[in-house]
């Protein structure tokens, strides 16, 4: 990890069109990883490895794609993927939930003063 101790901000990029998609020979370690879920778990890393940041670091999330996610919600359901009990037609509802399974996966704070503050939104 290059940006162990030079980095002051982090952009996460993850893109919402992936939902559906798995890595094929991409991935190494799991071929058939499904593309959101590896993102999920690169992001939770990212995010709780405080030893990765400073204490000065800002992690910014960017959910792109969003023109073909839309696309795709009709021909590829979501629920054929993640679990979702929502309107599957209401694509800004399923947004929503696939940005609070990026934000829930922020952990708390675990010591006073770790220089880890929630900006959730």
């Amino acid at each position: 990890h290059a940006f162990q101790e030079q980095a002051t901000a982090v952009l996460f990029v993850a893109s919402l069109a992936e939902y559906d998609e798995v890595h094929d020979e991409v991935l190494f370690e799991d071929p058939m990883a499904n593309r959101m879920q590896e993102s999920l778990r690169l992001w939770a890393e990212v995010v709780n490895k405080s030893g990765w940041l400073s204490e000065t670091s800002i992690v910014w999330l960017f959910l792109n794609h969003s023109d073909l996610f839309a696309r795709k919600l009709h021909k590829s359901p979501f629920t054929d993927h993640f679990e979702f009990d929502g309107n599957l037609t209401d694509e800004r509802e399923v947004f929503a939930f696939i940005k609070s399974m990026y934000l829930n996966k922020i952990e708390s704070p675990r010591e006073e003063g770790d220089g880890r503050k929630d900006h959730r939104r």
